[in-house]
């Protein structure tokens, strides 16, 4: 059974664990990361957990990265309501542009946020895949 769109991210660790009877210390193992840090997720996430953590949180419990992203994402208050099915929502281009931001240690310059709002625009339907094409220099001019 694959956890439900919606789920927090202490959530899908918890029906993993139902599913697979492994101690909250096994996961962790699994996951990468120390018993503490994992019950941690279960009172408060108050920032997002690494791009590895959310991979091995995806392989483990073998749920989807979109999923467990959306879940940390709603857990971080980046998401209001995590979209459903592979659309995205208004919530989840900003939460994009955030993540865009960290991962470059920097703001998005002006250009970069208009380049990116044209392109969640432009896109019907408005998926991840739709967008970075619209944004894909090669696809044609912006």
């Amino acid at each position: 059974m694959t956890p439900q769109m919606g789920h927090s991210l202490a959530g899908i660790v918890d029906d993993y664990k139902r599913r697979s009877g492994l101690s909250d210390g096994a996961i962790a193992t699994k996951i990468g990361m120390s018993r503490m840090n994992l019950n941690l997720w279960r009172k408060e996430i108050r920032a997002l957990p690494t791009h590895d953590n959310l991979v091995a949180v995806a392989q483990v419990t073998a749920t989807s990265y979109r999923v467990v992203l959306d879940a940390a994402l709603a857990d971080c208050g980046y998401l209001a309501t995590p979209p459903t099915g592979d659309e995205v929502s208004l919530d989840g281009i900003v939460a994009v542009s955030l993540i865009f931001g960290g991962l470059l240690g920097r703001a998005l310059t002006p250009s970069e946020a208009s380049r990116l709002k044209s392109a969640w625009q432009a896109s019907s339907p408005r998926t991840l895949d739709s967008i970075a094409e619209a944004l894909d220099p090669q696809e044609g001019s912006h």
